[in-house]
């Protein structure tokens, strides 16, 4: 698998924000939860 360069990544969160209307807190509040939960 190729490494991502920067411009790619802020594209891919550019998008997933944009899909996603939360804020990275949120996101990662989440992935926290998740994680606790399994």
């Amino acid at each position: 698998m190729k490494k991502l360069n920067k411009k790619s990544i802020s594209k891919i969160n550019e998008l997933m924000l944009r899909s996603y209307p939360v804020s990275f807190e949120d996101i990662t509040d989440e992935h926290w939860a998740l994680g606790k939960t399994n």
